[in-house]
């Protein structure tokens, strides 16, 4: 069947870009018609709108007051800038995922010497540290390698294979220390962060936020942010267009250091609205919810199990399945398409093999349910369809 002649998605669980929070539509139409989405970026009420929207974050996340926000156009464009401005030679990275991998990768294409410390997909550092103890860990952080380097490259919830980095599980950061630079994508907006953990994150607002893809947003903290002050003060390239002290430029005057995505700007201003009037923890408990009625439906189901075996590894904001006889996914992810149900499929390395489910706050019990069930009549093919 041609793309043009699928049915319009009914519910869409995909780990992003994802279902739109409630009234987000509607928004877009009102911000739109009201002629706002033509405002000059260097205009007064473009200014008041990244103020009002950055306001309205720093109170969802509790983001600290030393923190800087700077918005941008995607995570991998945020991973190219962070590294310009934070890395000169060298970082090391652990990586649970074609994520964390992509990270690295983005190291290595700009330039930088990179020592990867890759666990196996469908595993993470909860599970290794039980195998290998808290001594081993401390070994392994405190090598020459990940000791000299300038920064670490962390990813705290790995959307390809559904697992997460505890940040807690890493040694206190104390001054001195290698950076941390985390990306969030997934994770941030559906679960509290400890910020004394890190000194970058960034996410894209079309996962946990609920809103369409074509923005995102950097979290600056006051170690990262001098280091990328001292590089451009020193005459280091960071790039046109990647330079923290442009951004802090822009961003001191309420504007954007280039031609922005306003009318994502409008919306995310919009879902904060949204988010804020329950408040982080609910989202979060929410996303629990969401998550742990998948998994139960999927340790008991016949046909497909969870991806990622051991508890203590598992995502949050994302579950990955497999066949039991380890079978291909790749059809049942179409099948559901045509009945208008729209979920991940498998990536880097699962790419054919795992499905994957997203818990946002834009999710809700009742459509995880009718996808539950949708799914359940496709993997054993009682050919009943789905209500629309």
């Amino acid at each position: 069947m041609p793309p043009t002649e699928l049915p319009p998605i009914r519910h869409n669980l995909a780990p992003g870009p994802s279902s739109l929070l409630p009234g987000l539509p509607e928004a877009a139409r009102h911000f739109l018609a009201s002629g706002q989405g033509g405002l000059n970026h260097r205009s007064a009420e473009f200014s008041a709108l990244v103020r009002e929207t950055e306001e309205a974050l720093r109170r969802y996340l509790a983001l600290p007051s030393s923190w800087r926000v700077y918005f941008v156009s995607s995570g991998t464009y945020a991973m190219e800038l962070v590294l310009r401005n934070t890395c000169v030679r060298r970082c090391a990275s652990l990586s649970a995922g074609a994520f964390g991998q992509r990270f690295a990768t983005v190291a290595r294409n700009i330039g930088r010497h990179v020592d990867e410390w890759q666990l196996p997909t469908g595993t993470s550092l909860p599970s290794w540290l039980a195998d290998h103890g808290t001594d081993a860990l401390a070994a392994r952080l405190n090598s020459a390698a990940w000791q000299w380097s300038e920064a670490w490259l962390l990813c705290h919830n790995e959307t390809a294979a559904g697992t997460a980095l505890p940040l807690e599980l890493l040694p206190p950061l104390e001054e001195g220390a290698p950076l941390r630079l985390v990306d969030g994508v997934s994770s941030i907006g559906a679960q509290c962060l400890p910020w004394q953990q890190a000194d970058v994150c960034f996410f894209g607002v079309q996962k946990a936020f609920g809103c369409p893809p074509g923005l995102a947003v950097l979290l600056v903290g006051p170690r990262a942010l001098a280091q990328g002050l001292a590089l451009d003060a020193r005459g280091r390239d960071t790039g046109a267009w990647f330079s923290f002290q442009r951004l802090e430029d822009n961003s001191r005057r309420h504007q954007a250091s280039c031609t922005p995505n306003t009318l994502g700007m409008a919306l995310l201003r919009h879902a904060l609205r949204h988010l804020e009037a329950e408040g982080l923890t609910h989202w979060e408990s929410h996303c629990r919810d969401l998550r742990d009625r998948t998994l139960s439906w999927l340790e008991a189901h016949p046909v497909v199990e969870p991806a990622v075996p051991r508890a203590e590894d598992r995502s949050l904001t994302v579950t990955a399945m497999v066949r039991r006889d380890g079978a291909s996914l790749l059809e049942t992810q179409q099948a559901l398409r045509r009945r208008g149900i729209l979920i991940g499929g498998g990536y880097g390395e699962w790419k054919e093999r795992s499905l994957r489910l997203a818990h946002f706050p834009a999710h809700t019990s009742a459509q995880l349910d009718e996808v539950l069930m949708c799914l359940d009549e496709v993997l054993t093919e009682k050919g009943v369809p789905c209500t629309p």
